[in-house]
């Protein structure tokens, strides 16, 4: 898989008036935000000897609908520093988008590529509730059933994760209920590590080590939510960077600030059968994405999308292909309108962001 890790900040800012250590609360939050930027997504590929034929398959940014999030892209480019001997697009089956570059014989040396995004504009709406729908899906349509199996990146079927996806479960009387528990043992339990990032990122080894870049929270999320009976994917775009505050108090004085890195990100889509996918952002918010995402691509797990680059060499033993990636958000544009509606204040450091339900379980398993 090509997509580097990104790191979610959580920044706590407490307010000067209150004198009392704060206590983790899920808050639940309502409104809108909306952010238009122009982006560029920037590869530098080495070419040692000895390649035969080399493909750049680079996934690209499209439109997306989903309950609560909408993204509009005017128009997208990838641009390189050779020329290339031929260039398409292509469609996978999960509907993704790739522009696909040959070169016959290159020359050893570097080849750069710059992916831009033409005025993007991520929409979110908080203002619906999470529906109520059963804890146990049913009639789950033929198209959505595969994002129920295990995978190798997605152990669903391991003891372990079903043992500990059971105990989330147990009192939970609806799917709202269950995927924010979820959520909520991610961000209680997991650390983000970048010095994990040559480590397994499976949901089993996740479990264990309680660390992980972005794709192995995204991996666990999947395996206990599968192991539910609940359909999620993986999905792979880019975080722009920047912050958005989140009120989580009544008054407003007490605020969290998310904070990232302009760099590829991975996430997960939860399927609810009366509104479809629902974003989640394993590190940060639950119910929604906010809109510094912008979705390039979806799939069972990390390694659905294709490799970005692949080869044939004319020797046994060429060397693999080096290849590093930068991101360039332009001007970003934001519009942020979010409120405070609830909180339910636990003793743990942490702070969970959530959209509202439409019905809420007030007894939760001690984890």
């Amino acid at each position: 898989m090509f997509l580097l890790p990104a790191i979610i900040i959580l920044v706590f800012i407490a307010s000067l008036l209150n004198s009392t250590p704060a206590q983790c609360s899920t808050v639940e939050v309502t409104g809108a935000m909306s952010t238009t930027v122009d982006f560029e997504d920037h590869i530098a590929i080495t070419v040692p000897s000895s390649i035969h034929s080399l493909t750049v398959t680079v996934p690209i940014p499209a439109g997306v609908q989903e309950f609560g999030y909408s993204q509009k892209v005017q128009s997208v480019e990838l641009t390189s520093s050779r020329t290339m001997d031929s260039t398409h697009q292509e469609t996978d089956k999960q509907g993704n988008k790739y522009i696909v570059d040959l070169f016959n014989n290159p020359q050893p040396g570097p080849i750069n590529f710059t992916l831009t995004v033409h005025v993007a504009k991520m929409d979110v709406d908080l203002r619906t509730p999470l529906p109520y729908n059963p804890v146990t899906l049913t009639n789950i349509p033929q198209n959505i059933a595969p994002y129920l199996q295990a995978t190798p990146k997605v152990q669903s079927k391991d003891q372990q994760i079903i043992s500990l996806a059971h105990l989330l479960s147990s009192g939970a009387g609806d799917e709202a209920t269950l995927t924010n528990r979820i959520q909520e043992y991610l961000q209680r339990n997991i650390t983000y590590n970048f010095s994990s990032g040559d480590d397994p990122d499976d949901a089993v080894t996740v479990l264990k080590t309680k660390k992980s870049l972005c794709d192995g929270w995204a991996h666990l999320f999947l395996a206990l939510a599968r192991a539910n009976g609940i359909p999620a994917r993986f999905v792979g775009g880019y975080n722009i960077g920047g912050s958005i505050a989140y009120p989580i108090d009544a008054s407003g004085r007490s605020t969290l600030t998310i904070s990232s890195l302009g760099q590829p990100h991975s996430w997960v889509d939860v399927w609810f059968p009366s509104v479809g996918w629902v974003p989640f952002e394993p590190q940060a918010s639950a119910g929604f994405i906010d809109s510094h995402h912008l979705t390039a691509w979806v799939g069972m797990d990390s390694t659905t999308v294709e490799s970005i680059v692949s080869w044939t060499s004319s020797t046994a033993n060429s060397q693999d292909i080096g290849l590093s990636e930068t991101e360039k958000p332009g001007q970003v544009t934001d519009n942020v309108n979010i409120t405070y509606v609830d909180s339910d204040a636990v003793n743990e450091p942490c702070t969970i962001l959530a959209r509202c339900r439409e019905q809420q379980q007030t007894a939760d398993p001690k984890l």
